[in-house]
């Protein structure tokens, strides 16, 4: 079953050439990259943002969205014919999300607090975290990097 996702490996591609990035990105197989930009895109789905779907009957992801302003105005994210679109920076955020999900597939530790472990020993070594007072990003095992691109989505600000 194929998943829909925000941007196309192509585009995450092409969007990795731009920023000069693309050595690390390359360095990982399409299947690696099309499996990353899936977890990514259904990840960033699971966060708090401001307002509603677009559209409940046709649309499975959570953007593009409608949020409503102050002045009941419809406020929603088009191009430049008007079209309704998923925001750039929603498709950067799961580019970059996929490349963390990539790079850090090993390091124990990231993968340990996005299990939900707060606390850790090997030997006489320990490490604790507050789950509480982590932040946003180490809560739900979206990196920094991409939840600073989400922000102005998110409920609160995060």
């Amino acid at each position: 079953m194929a998943i829909a996702m925000y941007g196309t490996r192509v585009e995450a591609d092409t969007y990795y050439d731009d920023i000069g990035l693309s050595g690390t990105w390359d360095l990982y197989t399409n299947t690696q990259k099309d499996k990353a930009l899936q977890r990514a895109t259904i990840q960033i789905d699971h966060l708090p943002f401001l307002g509603e779907k677009y559209n409940y009957t046709t649309q499975t992801r959570a953007f593009p969205r409608i949020v409503y302003s102050f002045r009941g105005e419809i406020v929603y994210d088009t191009d430049t014919s008007g079209n309704v679109i998923v925001p750039e920076a929603v498709r950067y955020a799961v580019y970059t999300q996929a490349k963390f999900l990539l790079d850090n597939a090993s390091n124990s530790a990231v993968q340990a607090l996005q299990a939900g472990i707060v606390s850790q020993s090997i030997g006489s070594t320990s490490e604790t975290y507050d789950k509480d007072l982590l932040p946003l990003d180490l809560k739900t095992g979206i990196c920094r990097e991409a939840m600073e691109l989400l922000k102005p989505y998110l409920l609160g600000g995060a």
